[in-house]
């Protein structure tokens, strides 16, 4: 199933609100820097304390060297979740009358636009839905929320239609919310 809308001032100031489960990530971040500098200290405690001890060059060496692997390690996934942190923060960002599509698949929901930027879905990764008066958002795992204009739809058949064929490939709960 594939629907196309034309993005207007209103969605912008709907889109807006899309990133409040930012926070989960900032919390992430946290957790790795601690780790990082736990490691660090760790690793630094064992090597002078080796050193005192006397012990083989070499040993200092090795500890030092694996010091240096597992704080590479861990600094590569502090980059990949800052990465994601960021386009959490910058999401894809539409002008007004920009023609917006969507696209379920079997296997994931594809947001795109005129310049073919693009945001997976994937349907294994969505949480839940809710469904307001004029919009419909997707909440998936560690994405943003899918907005969807409830004037996208023809009538409430095809709404209905478009959400048994994502509630077929993963029964997700739908909460419908009167404002």
């Amino acid at each position: 199933m594939e629907i196309q809308y034309q993005f207007n001032k209103q969605d912008e100031i709907y889109s807006a609100n899309r990133l409040k489960y930012q926070h989960r990530f900032s919390k992430l971040l946290f957790r790795f820097a601690f780790s990082i500098i736990l490691v660090i200290v760790v690793f630094v405690v064992a090597i002078v304390m080796m050193a005192v001890q006397d012990r083989p060059l070499w040993q200092i060496f090795l500890m030092a060297g694996i010091l240096v692997f597992i704080l590479a390690f861990l600094i590569f996934k502090y980059s990949l979740i800052k990465k994601a942190y960021t386009f959490l923060n910058q999401p894809l960002n539409y002008q007004n009358d920009e023609i917006i599509k969507i696209k379920v698949s079997d296997t994931d929901i594809v947001e795109s636009d005129e310049h073919q930027n693009m945001a997976v879905y994937p349907i294994e990764t969505i949480t839940e839905i809710f469904i307001d008066e004029r919009y419909i958002d997707i909440i998936s795992e560690n994405m943003p929320p899918l907005i969807i204009p409830l004037r996208v739809f023809k009538d409430e058949l095809e709404l209905e239609n478009f959400l048994q064929l994502i509630q077929n490939k993963k029964n997700i709960p739908i909460t419908k919310i009167n404002d």
